[in-house]
């Protein structure tokens, strides 16, 4: 049999390819069909041909004759997945006009989506431009039928799209320690082990640069002075020969003076690297450092080197750059271990110096690693393993998870495969579009079929990152930065993938507070909020006993989400009452006028149940005050938070005087040329750099509503 192609041409039937386009057309309708009912749909076709007068059948006919067989055969998504490919070329010169524009308004206008990029540049803009190409072809080839309704219809949004179709994964939390012990290959380029303090953190920046562009999200080195210590004696070591060979007096002030410069030469290089550098996603990687917890039964050279390497890395923040601008990456967290700070003198200093950090840059955040353990799973994990689950970036977090052969807990060497972020509010619109004034009383059964898409998504990031050869990330996957992650180049991730997160996320619990009782998610006491993350929380868990994978749920930082989901629900619900932006996660409004304290208060039991991602803040209004910044902290640490403080820190580019808390212009010279450094989220950005922001309107203006956030 014959078959006449699009162009006239002819070539002989291909049951095989055939097979292939029913096969493809049922992976994108997320479908089940076995190899029984594919090779019956196959068959039939042929037989029918072989039968008839039409022995030479036209492709078009062939595609037709396949969409009637899979309908009479009860496939219908898979029908019209398949009917979706024969429009393939006319969607696809659409789509490329559609991007032309987008990459005309990239080019001359630039991008505020992500304060990370800076779209002034070459590199960024070809990022972007590639970016929305690929989220393109990703949206419409690999997403299902029902996760498109749900992402067009604004309940579902998904993050990252861009980068999906790489199949790399999100967050992590790397294993630098491993990496660096015995040398590594980075690039095909075989690295010694470090010999020094100094060429190890010129190391660690080679490392974070180049695996950061094989990912997307956080990339968080954790208890960074304990990967440093060794490689601190060392430097101490080499000083120390060197000052008996030439007989310096005070040999350890020498030996120490010489640590001292290396480290503060060391970060300081780390600091200009990340922050000026940008990954191969042509962003400024998100990177984080945490450090500041160490055991108090340790020689007391080693806590005298962990707390000069902490010291180190708040006083180059403290410094800034050449200007005094102060520098927003790596993001910092202080690592708070109450019994620690008590009974060491080393880490009384050292949180003390933090504060003072604090007060001047933001910088760093807060880990409580003891406190409330029965809610705090951070602590749970510290106090009973005595392993700590560092933050991945702004707010992930992994669960527990045990290696099953040898039973011992693992923290370090994890990741995230993705998030999916649920939009309450457009599920409680389209209930009330149905339902009417009983919309309340169908909501939670309304909400599962957005929310079990959401899980199917998620299950599907695990396969795909499952599939990946280890050679697409070989920092991670080969040479240890993940646990296990010592496989061969050719093998894929397969099992690796058992120890890893997937979030579930969600936003404006506040508005749909109002939409439903016409109250705020303070004057609710986060009545309705708790009883929404309960019913979310039994739903992941639910997940997680089904397909044995680490989800997770999720506080939504929602940096341009706030708005865009704002838009999304007066677009198609007429009601503008919630403005340009939503409140994210589990968060009272920003313009509540509460203190600190209040707050922790109110949004305490929200943050422990969303413990998948989550972080507290609170906005204070005199930064100097140090006393009630470090109250504000200590009892965040008690009540278990992971916590930042928030203040608008402005630097004149002009006359260089810095101040907090006031309008765009130089209280001392009156410039507006203006550096303005604010926490977009669970992270510091630049609202204002040089005058000109990188920040979305919506977040714009939430920033400037902000009294208590």
């Amino acid at each position: 049999m014959q078959v006449v192609k699009k162009d006239g041409t002819v070539e002989a039937w291909n049951s095989d390819k055939v097979y292939r386009a029913i096969f493809k057309a049922m992976k994108r309708s997320n479908t089940p069909m076995n190899d029984k009912q594919i090779n019956s749909v196959v068959n039939t076709l042929y037989t029918t041909y072989v039968n008839s007068d039409n022995n030479s059948p036209a492709v078009l006919d062939i595609h037709r004759d396949i969409i009637a067989l899979l309908r009479v055969m009860h496939f219908s998504k898979v029908a019209d997945a398949y009917e979706g490919y024969r429009f393939f070329k006319t969607d696809i010169a659409k789509e490329f006009d559609r991007q032309k524009d987008e990459a005309d308004r990239i080019l001359y206008l630039g991008d505020r989506e992500n304060a990370n990029f800076d779209s002034s540049l070459i590199s960024t803009k070809a990022s972007l431009i590639r970016g929305n190409f690929t989220a393109s072809l990703y949206e419409k080839y690999f997403l299902t039928a029902e996760e498109r309704k749900f992402r067009d219809n604004g309940e579902l949004y998904i993050h990252d799209m861009r980068d999906m179709l790489m199949g790399s994964f999100n967050c992590c939390n790397v294993d630098m320690a491993t990496v660096l012990k015995g040398g590594f290959e980075l690039c095909n380029r075989a690295y010694s082990e470090p010999k020094s303090a100094l060429s190890a953190l010129q190391v660690i920046g080679d490392v974070m640069l180049s695996a950061t562009g094989q990912q997307y999200g956080g990339f968080s080195v954790g208890e960074i002075d304990k990967v440093m210590l060794p490689y601190c004696k060392k430097t101490l070591e080499k000083y120390r020969k060197e000052a008996k060979q030439y007989n310096i007096e005070d040999s350890e002030t020498y030996v120490y003076k010489k640590l001292s410069d290396e480290l503060n030469q060391g970060f300081q290089s780390l600091e200009y690297k990340l922050n000026t550098v940008t990954s191969a996603r042509g962003d400024f990687a998100f990177t984080t450092l945490s450090y500041g917890q160490w055991n108090i039964t340790l020689p007391d050279e080693d806590k005298r080197i962990l707390a000069l390497i902490c010291k180190t890395i708040m006083d180059v923040r403290l410094k800034g750059d050449a200007k005094g601008v102060t520098a927003i990456f790596p993001k910092l967290i202080y690592l708070y271990d109450e019994n620690q700070i008590e009974k060491d003198p080393y880490s009384k200093k050292t949180f003390d110096l933090a504060i003072y950090c604090s007060s001047k840059c933001m910088y760093p955040d807060y880990l409580s690693l003891s406190g409330n353990p029965e809610k705090n799973k951070v602590a749970k994990e510290f106090l009973k393993y005595g392993k700590i689950i560092n933050s991945m970036g702004c707010r992930s977090f992994v669960s527990h998870w045990e290696d099953p052969t040898t039973h011992e807990a693992i923290t370090k060497g994890r990741c995230n495969v993705g998030v999916i972020t649920w939009n309450p509010l457009l599920t409680a619109h389209y209930c009330k579009t149905k339902y009417g004034d009983s919309w309340r009383d169908y909501f939670f059964k309304e909400a599962k079929h957005p929310l079990e898409i959401a899980h199917q998504f998620l299950r599907k990031r695990y396969e795909t990152i499952r599939n990946q050869k280890c050679s697409t990330n070989p920092i991670m996957f080969t040479q240890g930065g993940l646990y296990h992650g010592t496989k061969s180049p050719d093998d894929v991730v397969g099992n690796l993938v058992s120890y890893m997160s997937a979030s579930l996320g969600y936003i404006g619990l506040n508005e749909l507070t109002v939409l439903w009782k016409n109250k705020t998610i303070r004057e609710d006491n986060s009545e309705l909020a708790i009883s929404i993350l309960k019913f979310l929380k039994e739903l992941v868990v639910k997940w997680k006993e089904e397909d044995g994978y680490g989800y997770s749920l999720y506080a939504t930082p929602a940096e341009s989400l706030c708005s865009t989901a704002a838009k999304k629900y007066a677009q198609v619900s007429g009601d503008n009452q919630f403005g340009s932006y939503l409140t994210n996660s589990f968060h009272m409004h920003v313009k509540e006028d509460i203190t600190p304290f209040e707050k922790q208060t109110y949004e305490l039991e929200s943050f422990h149940i969303s413990d998948g991602g989550h972080i507290g803040y609170a906005r204070i209004d005199n930064p100097d005050n140090l006393e009630a910044i470090k109250a504000v902290i200590t009892s965040a640490m008690s009540q278990g938070y992971y916590y930042g403080i928030n203040f608008d820190k402005c630097h004149c580019n002009e006359c260089h005087h810095d101040w907090s808390n006031g309008k765009n212009v130089c209280p001392h010279c009156g410039s507006t040329n203006v550096t303005t450094i604010d926490r977009i989220c669970g992270y510091l950005g630049y609202s204002y750099l040089n005058g000109s922001t990188r920040i979305n309107d919506g977040k714009l203006c939430e920033i400037k509503e902000r009294k208590s956030m």
